[in-house]
């Protein structure tokens, strides 16, 4: 009887076995940066950029400018998969931005692009490429670039402003070229 009590109590104390720890450690949670919130705004800018650039690629009136958003498309998705990459290695959550007049003002253009056909079409699409190529590159370049810690998310935020920079150049020559801004 007492044998029995003991290994009852025994048993009861025993670690319960389940299903075996991995063998390889998890990731360890590292403290936010500022490289969550410089990636995650890389991605929002490549998003944006990339939706109205598929209209404009095949809505636009000029072959021009459906070969300027080809291109864009192009770009921002290699840029797009180059920041998930780069967060994925570094165990990094990309933070979106919050709501902004700039979320505000891209959802606008696009609607305003979506009424818009032929020449009106380009010169709004362009404009708006002008002005989030500006947006972002103020951002990045400014207080939020500053916050990058880590050399990779440095070296991600220079080839985005590199990138961002081109594609500026090339909107606001079309828009030398094609007379200037639309009227607003």
């Amino acid at each position: 009887m007492l044998t029995g009590v003991l290994t009852i109590l025994l048993l009861a104390q025993a670690p319960v076995m389940g299903r075996p720890m991995s063998e390889v450690p998890p990731r360890p949670v590292l403290p936010q940066t500022g490289d969550e919130a410089v990636l995650g705004a890389i991605n929002a800018a490549d998003a944006s950029v990339i939706e109205a650039a598929k209209l404009a690629a095949s809505r636009g009136g000029s072959a021009e400018v459906r070969a300027f958003a080809t291109t864009l498309v192009r770009e921002h998705e290699a840029s797009l998969t180059n920041g998930g990459r780069l967060a994925k290695s570094l165990n990094v959550v990309r933070r979106q931005p919050p709501d902004t007049a700039v979320v505000h003002a891209h959802e606008r253009a696009m609607r305003d692009l979506n009424l818009l056909s032929g020449s009106a079409f380009d010169g709004r699409f362009v404009q708006l490429m002008v002005d989030e190529h500006r947006a972002v590159l103020v951002l990045l370049e400014g207080s939020l670039g500053a916050t990058a810690v880590r050399p990779e998310v440095k070296q991600a935020l220079v080839q985005a402003a590199a990138m961002l920079h081109g594609h500026l150049a090339a909107a606001e020559k079309w828009q030398s070229m094609h007379g200037g801004a639309p009227p607003a």
